[in-house]
């Protein structure tokens, strides 16, 4: 009975701060905003239910890559390609915490990879590719507090604060490409105590029943920020993708025939790596060229459980499902699920059954 007592106050204080945001009575972004503290939070185990009005301590993991401000921008290049690392976190030089860098950003400052351009459209002049060269050791020499403009974070998150906050941080509808894939969690200091990514907070939820009763369809029937399906042709070229993603909110591309049969699939990271100025003449190449087939996709339909899904994105370190329906030989793409749409869908069931 006291357990339960205690959860109903929790719940209860979880909505009264809350409420209390939402009428602006409560200051934003200063250091006392680094989240009320779960009380007892250390003394609630996990169950099989997990619970979002835990500590932040329970999911915070120090996998994650730091750099100085006065580092240049080709220790993040290889930080980037050597180590896959998607975000770097940039302290100054007191080891404070002063914003983070995207893998795109940094890829969007130099020319691609000879090895990600398809062979026949590789430079072929030797004066350009000096050009290319020539630019390529001017930019990486560069001090990455040169190069990008860091943004501190707008809204403050210690270990001990409530989960669901990070949560809500990183399903926000309105995030765009180049912020954060994960919430860096500050010490009182303004050093970095860890962050939390999406793989830590799947970890955390898989072992809720809730995913082995859910399909893949429950993601269609309720109201998520889900990323919209974008298509183009394979015949279309490099500028048409290019430009749709500069200008919506997409990070993939579905690559169907004129039947809305799924042939391949392009990502922003794919795009923004061969846009530079030096390859100029990759804008008119077709997207067949470089996109990703369909037997190299993984593909879920509306009758799978998401507790599946949850564990290939885990296990097998996948970043995206495509939902499919089925005809014979053709596949219809139906929607584009990532990490995000997964914890969206839970922070909505926890909150249908936390009201």
């Amino acid at each position: 009975m006291i357990n339960i007592i205690k959860r109903l106050f929790q719940k209860l204080n979880y909505l009264f701060i809350n409420i209390k945001k939402e009428f602006g009575l409560v200051k934003k972004n200063t250091s006392q905003d680094a989240l009320e503290k779960p009380p007892n939070s250390e003394k609630h185990p996990m169950s099989a239910t997990p619970d979002l009005l835990s500590s932040i301590e329970k999911v915070i993991s120090n996998d994650f890559c730091v750099l100085n401000t006065s580092d240049t921008l080709s220790d993040a290049l290889a930080l980037v390609i050597l180590q896959k690392a998607g975000d770097i976190l940039i302290v100054d030089n007191n080891g404070k915490f002063a914003g983070s860098i995207s893998d795109i950003s940094v890829l969007s400052q130099v020319p691609p990879q000879v090895s990600d351009v398809p062979i026949r459209y590789q430079i072929k002049l030797s004066s350009i590719r000096k050009q290319a060269n020539d630019a390529l050791v001017s930019t990486i020499k560069k001090n990455i507090g040169d190069v990008f403009q860091l943004k501190k974070v707008t809204r403050r998150f210690s270990k001990d604060g409530y989960l669901i906050y990070p949560l809500e941080e990183l399903t926000n509808p309105y995030k765009t490409s180049a912020d954060p894939k994960m919430v860096p969690i500050l010490n009182n200091d303004e050093t970095i105590a860890g962050v939390v990514s999406y793989q830590g907070i799947l970890e955390f939820i898989k072992i809720d029943p809730f995913w082995v009763e859910t399909k893949v369809e429950n993601l269609f029937s309720v109201k998520l920020a889900v990323e919209g399906i974008y298509k183009l042709l394979p015949e279309d070229t490099l500028d048409k993708a290019y430009f749709a993603m500069n200008y919506l909110p997409i990070n993939f591309i579905l690559l169907c025939d004129s039947n809305n049969n799924l042939l391949g699939m392009v990502n922003r990271h794919q795009i923004t790596a061969l846009a530079h100025p030096l390859y100029f003449h990759l804008m008119d190449m077709p997207l067949s060229e470089i996109m990703k087939p369909l037997d190299s996709l993984y593909l879920v339909e509306s009758c799978q459980t998401m507790k599946g899904i949850i564990d290939s994105f885990l296990d097998l370190e996948i970043t995206v499902a495509i939902a499919v329906e089925r005809s014979g030989s053709k596949v219809h793409p139906k929607s584009v699920i990532t990490p995000a749409n997964v914890i969206q869908l839970y922070l909505q069931h926890f909150r249908e059954n936390t009201n």
